[in-house]
């Protein structure tokens, strides 16, 4: 029933911690072709670390469950980090999901298209899977999408996850709180959790896959009818070099050095002896690692300065030459940790961008889900004037990469003016503090991002959930054109403890 457009809108975000997991259904008033009255986008489904008391993805699939009756029609895995996917690779979190027969569609990334060779060395014929543009004049992003430099990108992300899987196997189970600790959390984030990929790749082919970048069809208005939605990221680097977040002259020989050099470094070499002691702190971050605006005075030290294993044994009295020696063994892993965080950047830039419109009795809702990207994807998208002028009139959005600094643009966040408390614009943040960063410059949620849109928005955030409330709920009823409201969500029972039947 393609004409059928939906009289209501609930958006579900869950508590998973750090990670992203949000679930759009959209009633309509009358029965569509199959009988049903909703539609089910899932937007990611993972996490690196749990939020507040729930303690599995399980708890949180069974809600999805109940709420979509294992009728999810959409699935949309914004990028291959492990805290927007992981979930996916659990068997029975995804026999739990869905009823055979969906997904319908399944969205992830062009780079994620298993047709576009990761070893080629020159263009070819795009992907089966992936959609058909529409861009309307503007032929020739569609043309030059997926050319030689797009290619040989996917050629680089391949050495590139060859370094990262390395890494992580080295320096795994490292001690906790030290500098090597956060790299093998960094490093196991992008490996390629193949479970969770198979799985998308079987739901795919049983329904319909797609891989999107700019200006292309999403595919999902015809599974849900009575929408729009805008792809307005990632661009492939054929259409945005900067998308690379990585401007070494070769970059396939940059990771080929790197690669190189892991394989000669020994798990000691990387994270010192057994028995050793960590290093002490010797800096505070300078302010070229902080926001333009921050004040860096007196914050804790980057540990990719500061922090390293020490050596087997102290080299020289204390002074200048034992600090110049403490200096140079740290330099290994730290060098290898802004590595990780450069993939960390390009992997997060690839994230799928997509602008929701729905009709409201006259009046546009709109939604904006950008997973994880940061600049180098969204600059491409608002360099557009016709895409600046729909972000204006965003209704709800998703806040990027767990509100760090450099996912919400500035020139993002300033389309965005004051409203009337009657017609609130939305912030859902799933997020948890002290999972990624360690710093007031790095660390996520950046607290100047959560200040400046709680202060302009109507900001929710997983991470001051109540204990046990397991997700936050919008609303809106679309026939009516009133504002989304918030729906009171009840904690999930505590299980009781079974006594004793001793006396």
């Amino acid at each position: 029933m393609a004409s059928a457009k939906p009289i209501g809108l609930r958006i579900r975000m869950y508590q998973v911690g750090f990670g992203d997991c949000f679930l759009l259904s959209f009633e309509y008033g009358q029965a569509l072709d199959d009988g049903r009255k909703e539609r089910h986008v899932l937007i990611d489904f993972g996490s690196t670390s749990m939020g507040g008391r729930l303690s599995s993805l399980n708890q949180i699939a069974k809600l999805i469950r109940d709420h979509a009756q294992g009728k999810i029609d959409v699935i949309v895995v914004t990028h291959r980090h492990r805290d927007h996917l992981s979930a996916f690779g659990d068997k029975q979190i995804a026999k739990l999901l869905v009823d055979p027969g969906y997904p319908k569609l399944v969205i992830r990334s062009w780079t994620e298209d298993p047709d576009l060779d990761r070893g080629a060395r020159g263009p070819a014929a795009a992907g089966t899977g992936i959609a058909p543009s529409a861009t309307r004049g503007n032929a020739r992003d569609t043309e030059v999408a997926i050319g030689p430099k797009s290619r040989r990108f996917m050629r680089t992300l391949g050495s590139a996850e060859t370094f990262t899987t390395g890494l992580f196997e080295k320096i795994r189970k490292s001690p906790p709180n030290s500098l090597a600790a956060e790299a093998s959390g960094l490093a196991e984030d992008q490996l390629k959790n193949e479970d969770a990929v198979n799985q998308l790749k079987a739901w795919g082919d049983a329904g319909k896959p797609a891989y999107l970048h700019y200006g292309m069809r999403s595919g999902i208005e015809s599974v849900v009818p009575g929408i729009r939605t805008r792809v307005l990221g990632p661009p492939t680097v054929d259409q945005h070099e900067a998308v690379k977040s990585q401007r070494e002259s070769d970059p396939d020989e940059f990771w080929m050095i790197y690669n190189q050099l892991l394989g000669n470094l020994t798990r000691t070499d990387l994270i010192g002896p057994a028995h050793g002691k960590r290093g002490l702190p010797a800096s505070t971050e300078s302010a070229a690692h902080a926001g333009a605006h921050d004040d860096v005075s007196g914050v804790a030290p980057d540990p990719a300065e500061t922090d390293a294993p020490d050596s087997a044994g102290a080299f020289g009295p204390v002074g200048p030459v034992r600090w110049l020696t403490d200096r140079m063994g740290r330099q290994q892993l730290n060098s290898l940790y802004r590595i990780v965080r450069i993939l960390d950047g390009v992997l997060n830039n690839t994230s799928v961008i997509l602008l929701f419109d729905v009709d409201a009795s006259g009046k546009r809702i709109r939604l904006l889900f950008g997973g994880d990207a940061q600049i180098e994807n969204w600059e491409y998208a608002l360099k557009r004037t016709r895409n600046r002028a729909l972000l204006r009139e965003v209704d709800v959005y998703k806040v990027g990469h767990h509100g760090s600094r450099n996912a919400t643009p500035r020139t993002l966040f300033n389309l965005w003016k004051p409203r009337s408390k009657s017609d609130p614009r939305w912030a859902l943040l799933s997020t948890k503090p002290g999972v990624h960063g360690k710093s007031p410059a790095t660390a996520v949620p950046r607290e100047t991002l959560v200040a400046a849109l709680d202060t302009s928005m109507t900001l929710r955030s997983t991470n001051l959930l109540a204990d046990r409330v397991p997700y936050v709920e919008l609303h809106a009823d679309l026939r009516a054109g009133k504002a989304f409201q918030e729906v009171s969500v009840p904690p999930i029972p505590t299980r009781a403890r079974k006594r004793s039947s001793e006396p």
